[in-house]
């Protein structure tokens, strides 16, 4: 399932799919993104204020993930195409930590870099 548009629903029953403009529009907002590749990929380049919760390695960040508010909009991303990352650490924020609103940036960190938007 994916969301178009500008908004997001008030209730998710699952990780909902967003495109590129939602990703834009949530990060001009302010909202959290999380970087599910490897510190390895997020150390060489990342989407600017993203911070990093590598899904093979999540149960070491569970400090982390217990420090974020569950109530706010997360959107996860990693590097698009084949890679399912952030769509396996969506299920686990959403399924074990009960975040009420996991996004799914699928297109991930290439698609946002060819765009040239705000990347460290």
């Amino acid at each position: 399932n994916s969301i178009t548009g500008t908004s997001i629903p008030k209730i998710l029953d699952e990780p909902m799919s967003i495109d590129v403009d939602l990703a834009y529009h949530l990060f001009s907002s302010q909202s959290l993104f999380i970087d599910a590749r490897d510190p390895g990929d997020y150390d060489e380049e990342h989407i600017l204020n993203s911070i990093n919760i590598p899904y093979e390695e999540f149960e070491s960040f569970e400090d982390i993930i217990l420090d974020l508010d569950p109530k706010q909009p997360v959107v996860i991303y990693c590097s698009g195409g084949e890679c399912e990352l952030s769509m396996h650490l969506g299920d686990v924020l959403f399924d074990e930590f009960e975040f009420e609103k996991v996004l799914i940036f699928e297109a991930g960190y290439p698609a946002w870099k060819e765009l040239g938007y705000p990347v460290e």
